[in-house]
């Protein structure tokens, strides 16, 4: 009887191997069911490309912003010269042998460097704005920035300007020159635009 309750007893203790590669084989196939080195490098692939084309985006929408108070502050000047051009019997500013940039201090670089600001035209101008357009952002070209209107008066030089030219640099050319205006020329990925007085 000792014998055969042994056995008895001991028939469970078979049965617990079973058991435990039953969990073991339960093991393996929680195993089975999770993500492959593959799988995650395929994720976070497709993750950082799509946050780089979300940043591209944002970019683009901040350049069309910028863009769009530039082409703003042009027609402004644009509008202050003609109202400046009533009031001095048909002459605009008159810059001299030199172009300027609208809205800079005498000195202040601008334009690539090729102009500076001048405070005679600038008081000239304020009067007739309402309040001096801000579109003071750097905006560089290899390593020279484009920032500011450059205005030019034809006849520089004499005591009277009967036209002149406005020119400036919108940021990698997501945005159109207004339609008073004539693109010209791509600088560096960038639109440039042109306004001239008929």
């Amino acid at each position: 009887m000792y014998i055969q309750k042994h056995e008895f007893d001991s028939a469970p203790l078979m049965t617990s191997p079973s058991r435990s590669i039953e969990f073991t084989s339960f093991e393996k196939s929680s195993a089975q069911k999770g993500f492959t080195l593959i799988e995650l490098l395929v994720v976070m692939a497709i993750v950082s490309f799509l946050t780089t084309a979300i940043l591209a985006g944002l970019n683009d929408m901040r350049a069309k912003g910028r863009n769009a108070a530039k082409n703003t502050h042009v027609l402004q000047y644009i509008n202050a010269l003609d109202l400046y051009r009533n009031d001095h019997i048909g002459t605009y500013p008159v810059t001299g042998a030199t172009p300027v940039c609208f809205g800079y201090p005498t000195g202040e670089p601008c334009y690539g460097g090729v102009a500076t600001g001048n405070d005679t035209i600038r008081t000239a101008i304020t009067p007739y704005l309402a309040g001096e357009p801000a579109h003071r952002a750097p905006l560089l070209i290899s390593g020279l920035d484009f920032k500011g209107v450059l205005y030019e008066c034809d006849g520089q030089g004499t005591s009277v300007c009967a036209s002149y030219k406005l020119t400036w640099v919108l940021e990698r050319d997501v945005t159109k020159c207004p339609a008073s205006a004539v693109p010209s020329f791509t600088l560096g990925g960038n639109r440039v635009c042109t306004y001239t007085t008929n």
